[in-house]
């Protein structure tokens, strides 16, 4: 969410569709701090994209506020982490020093230390992550592409891909969506269409 013009379109269309899985991020969890806790983090979320998630929501007063609760209350259904046969896929990542069956769901939503892993965090899946834009100077690149780890998989994957593009970025960044298809390790960018607002 409130990462683009149509926030609760794109909701919608995650929520209606039998053949989308999605899981929840860190914005979906600071949309339902500031929703569902007496507005104590709204402020923050407004000023994070919230505004424009709330005003891509077709509705006025008290229908707009239930509306975005029973959002809140969709993301609530939604896994941190979906585990494969041959994939991890969650929103932020591990922390190395800890076993990935150890992390709480906050943690693989908001850590980002998975690029400084030495060694495969789990050694029989390739762990796909967003939260942190490609650009960003955590992430040890200089290309605005999906990143992939040099620690590799005994498979000969990398242990570790970054899909996040920086979508919601400057122009001056080259922001896109990245998809990676999870069959044969393909990857597919979409540039951004729209203008960067604020």
């Amino acid at each position: 969410i409130d990462r683009g013009p149509d926030s609760f379109g794109v909701v919608e269309l995650v929520r209606t569709s039998d053949r989308i899985h999605s899981i929840i991020g860190n914005h979906e969890m600071i949309m339902q701090h500031a929703i569902l806790t007496e507005g104590e983090r709204r402020g923050f979320w407004l000023r994070v994209g919230g505004d424009e998630t709330m005003d891509s929501i077709p509705c006025e007063g008290d229908e707009l506020e239930a509306m975005a609760i029973e959002l809140c209350e969709f993301f609530s259904t939604l896994p941190a982490e979906v585990i494969l046969r041959g994939h991890r896929i969650v929103h932020g990542g591990y922390d190395p020093t800890i076993p990935p069956e150890d992390h709480t769901k906050h943690q693989v939503m908001t850590v980002r230390s998975v690029f400084s892993a030495t060694s495969p965090i789990d050694e029989c899946r390739q762990v796909v992550v967003g939260h942190t834009p490609v650009q960003n100077d955590l992430v040890p690149s200089d290309s605005n592409s999906a990143w992939k780890s040099g620690v590799i998989l005994p498979d000969g994957r990398p242990s570790v891909i970054c899909i996040d593009t920086g979508i919601y970025l400057k122009d001056r960044h080259q922001p896109r969506l990245t998809a990676l298809n999870l069959l044969d390790g393909s990857i597919v960018y979409q540039p951004r269409v729209e203008p960067t607002t604020g």
